[in-house]
């Protein structure tokens, strides 16, 4: 599928997956006047007995995000599908640097480089600009502070549970609001110290971890060439010098940890759709790193033998499902062809509402959620999406995707949100890697630090923990979006009793995948 960007899933009347529709990128982005007869000559139907999503992550909604570029996220293709998803509340954010997107954890943080925040229009790297080491304000010592950014290095995620008692996650809150509350940016500095810094003010298990790893050197990024080269070298191949400028650094979105619901062989609810990787659901509420790695791999390996082990019932291949298909396809370009102007600014239209789209994530759907932003937000999105193809228009062929991409952004946008709705709405509290906000005074909530007094934060709800959400979308047509929503009980881990003889002569005669 090189080359290809995958538009729908198509199903057959028993509700089995049959096929996509995809448009060929190269085709489609020639035609710099878009015709009719572009859209006809370069989507195509591609018949499958099976379908693995392999997708990633929804990174296309978030303003900020560690996600590569070229990575964006095709979870609406599961969603316009009917698919059920579940645990979509879950994800994980955490510092990254901006201008080249990668984590700033590991070493990054443990050779203690300073924090400091620049005025928007200022150049940090300037010696005339005045650099604020914002950081001070939230620990009541050098010792907390220090401490906390170096525990920063490996509780690099942003964590509810580590804010309070100046844990390291008070720092990605501090970040949080001197950039989008105080509107300034924010940078780590590996120039120079953070000031008065002395070893001694380093608590124990810090110190003693630097100097045995003989981390003594006078500045930070002298440490860091010594203890990880590679770490300098990975932003210098990228056009960023650390011995000569400030890192700029954001909360970002980095891993999603809900998505599309799969059976122990990745199946989803649709028969023949496989999701594996981050687009499947099943890395719940702490996502070590490795854990997910493996988990796509094995998924990936589970897929497979499913499909060439299984028992799957004999599909039609007659001339009506091929009727069926191409019907699905002249529908979209139908839709498509609507849509298709002569304006020459439809590039700037789609711009500015993948940036709407974008921001009011990172405002009312990241880290920090709230019922009260969240309902309205709601509102607005959907309306989005019922005039999207009455307002949106193309006018050339490399216009397609991005607004393909646009629409997909949208629908994961609403579902997502959907879902933090109700979880909220059902009494859910801060967990993992997001902050419940509250403004009443009540036994479930704590004001974290008094300089957070704006964020009082609710506590998690333990009756939740043994629920898992199911969403699945039930009706899309005449623009009502409406979702069914569900708790089921979290399956418990089974004991098997299996004899090892038994059980591998299922595995060796492959009855174990019927």
């Amino acid at each position: 599928m090189d080359q290809y960007y995958v538009l729908q899933i198509l199903k057959d009347s028993h509700q089995q997956a049959r096929g996509i529709l995809a448009v060929n990128k190269e085709e489609i982005e020639g035609n710099s006047l878009l015709r009719v007869e572009d859209l006809e000559d370069s989507i195509y139907i591609f018949q499958a007995n099976f379908i693995v999503l392999a997708t990633g992550g929804p990174s296309g909604m978030y303003e900020k995000k560690v996600y590569p570029p070229s990575q964006w996220g095709a979870t609406s293709l599961a969603i316009l599908a009917g698919a059920k998803l579940q645990n979509l509340t879950e994800s994980q954010y955490g510092l990254a640097s901006l201008k080249f997107r990668w984590n700033v954890s590991g070493t990054y943080q443990q050779v203690l480089p300073r924090y400091i925040s620049v005025a928007h229009d200022q150049d940090p790297a300037d010696p005339q600009t005045e650099c604020v080491e914002f950081l001070r304000e939230y620990f009541p010592s050098n010792s907390k502070l220090f401490t906390a950014t170096f525990l920063k290095g490996y509780q690099w995620p942003f964590n509810v549970e580590r804010i309070q008692d100046y844990g390291s996650s008070l720092i990605d809150l501090a970040v949080h609001i001197e950039t989008l509350v105080n509107n300034r940016r924010v940078f780590l500095d590996f120039r120079q110290n953070p000031a008065d810094f002395s070893w001694d003010q380093l608590e124990k298990d810090a110190k003693q971890y630097l100097e045995n790893s003989g981390e003594v050197q006078l500045l930070p990024i002298e440490r860091l060439l010594h203890m990880n080269p590679k770490a300098i070298d990975l932003y210098h191949s990228h056009g960023i010098d650390l011995w000569k400028e400030p890192l700029e650094i954001g909360l970002c979105a980095q891993h999603c940890n809900g998505g599309v619901t799969g059976d122990i062989w990745w199946q989803t609810s649709i028969s023949r759709l496989f999701a594996i990787g981050e687009v499947n659901g099943s890395h719940g509420i702490h996502r070590p790193g490795g854990s997910a790695l493996n988990s796509g791999q094995v998924g990936a390996i589970r897929v497979s033998e499913k499909i060439a082990f299984g028992k799957w019932n004999s599909l039609a291949t007659d001339q009506n499902i091929v009727k069926e298909l191409k019907e699905k396809k002249h529908a979209l370009i139908a839709l498509l062809s609507q849509r298709i102007t002569s304006d020459a600014q439809t590039d700037i239209f789609i711009s500015n509402l993948l940036l709407k789209i974008q921001t009011r994530m990172m405002r009312v759907g990241s880290y920090l959620r709230e019922l009260s932003q969240i309902t309205p937000v709601l509102e607005e999105v959907k309306q989005d999406i019922q005039e999207f193809f009455s307002i949106i228009v193309i006018q050339s062929g490399n216009q397609v995707i991005p607004m393909w991409k646009a629409y997909d952004a949208l629908i994961t946008q609403f579902t997502f949100l959907t879902a933090y709705r109700d979880y909220l709405m059902h009494g859910g509290g801060s967990r993992g890697s997001f902050a419940v906000i509250s403004h009443e005074e009540t036994t479930d909530s704590f004001i974290p630090h008094s300089k957070l007094k704006q964020f009082r934060i609710r506590k998690n709800n333990p009756e939740l923990n043994t629920k898992i959400q199911e969403i699945c979308l039930r009706e899309s047509e005449s623009n009502n979006w409406l979702f069914s929503i569900d708790w089921i009980d979290r399956r418990p881990l089974s004991v098997s009793q299996g004899w090892f003889e038994a059980v591998w002569k299922r595995f060796d005669e492959k009855t174990i995948f019927f």
